[in-house]
């Protein structure tokens, strides 16, 4: 599932870590005469050598373990504290509800220090097509949706990442953006096959082959929030995301945008 704490990212870029005064004027030196200025940085390098490799072996059983995680602002300052008491539950992927055989496991719930399991669940050989629904359990806190990039085929971490109603309206304001409670949003981030976020990638979230949502790059406000992008007002239904990256296909997967919810999931290389 890979690590989808790149939610924090955006609460760094938009409120920024220095002490410096923003507000100060600019100040650019003369340059040295006849001084070399090179324009063209060399791009980034990115792995993207397990694209087209054949998955792992289905394991009898899989677990799942993750942290659950709230942002919260203080002032501009963003802080990320564990979250204790959060109910997470793992779900059919395209089911109707959470209930019987469209339930994985048992309901877990997050320790002081946030920490959850779900399993071990039986596989019987199959791939287990499933996504976390994390209920904060906490006034006015964010609903999450958790999907990996495909049906988990081994023992995974999924971290949960939640907003405070604070840290929600501030990352509305500095990625100026409107969030209508009658849609869901989607936190996407783009990776190469080490988990290295991608800067740089071309986003895709269609529904019935349309484009949806106010894209917003975390990047283009920070750099520490490259490869990492939130979309907001993403209509109700399900929404086929994916990425690409130069001459680069990043496999597309299917979530679910939930009105009042915050789907989280992360873009993986073709395999």
């Amino acid at each position: 599932m890979g690590n989808l704490r790149a939610c924090l990212l955006v609460a760094t870029a938009a409120c920024g870590n220095s002490n410096s005064n923003i507000d100060a004027p600019v100040k650019i030196p003369d340059a040295a005469p006849d001084a070399k200025v090179w324009l063209d940085a060399p791009a980034p390098t990115y792995d993207f050598s397990c694209a087209g490799a054949t998955p792992p072996a289905v394991a009898a059983t899989v677990t799942v373990t993750g942290t659950v995680q709230a942002v919260d602002l203080n002032g501009t300052t963003p802080s990320v504290d564990p979250l204790a008491n959060a109910k997470i539950d793992a779900c059919k992927v395209g089911a109707a509800n959470c209930t019987s055989t469209n339930h994985f496991g048992t309901q877990a719930t997050s320790d002081a220090s946030g920490n959850y399991t779900i399993g071990p669940v039986t596989t019987g050989g199959s791939p287990v097509d499933a996504y976390l629904d994390a209920d904060p359990n906490a006034t006015g806190y964010r609903r999450i949706n958790v999907y990996p990039p495909g049906p988990i085929r081994t023992d995974i971490v999924g971290p949960v990442l939640t907003f405070t109603p604070t840290a929600f309206a501030g990352i509305q304001l500095f990625l100026g953006a409107t969030q209508s409670a009658s849609n869901g949003m989607i936190a996407l981030g783009i990776v190469d096959c080490q988990g290295n976020r991608v800067n740089g990638a071309t986003i895709s979230t269609k529904q019935g082959g349309v484009e949806v949502g106010d894209k917003k790059d975390a990047g283009a406000i920070n750099p520490m929030g490259g490869g990492f992008w939130i979309v907001f007002n993403v209509p109700p239904g399900d929404t086929e995301v994916s990425a690409t990256y130069m001459t680069h296909t990043f496999a597309a997967h299917v979530v679910k945008s939930v009105a009042g919810t915050t789907t989280e999931t992360i873009v993986v290389p073709a395999t």
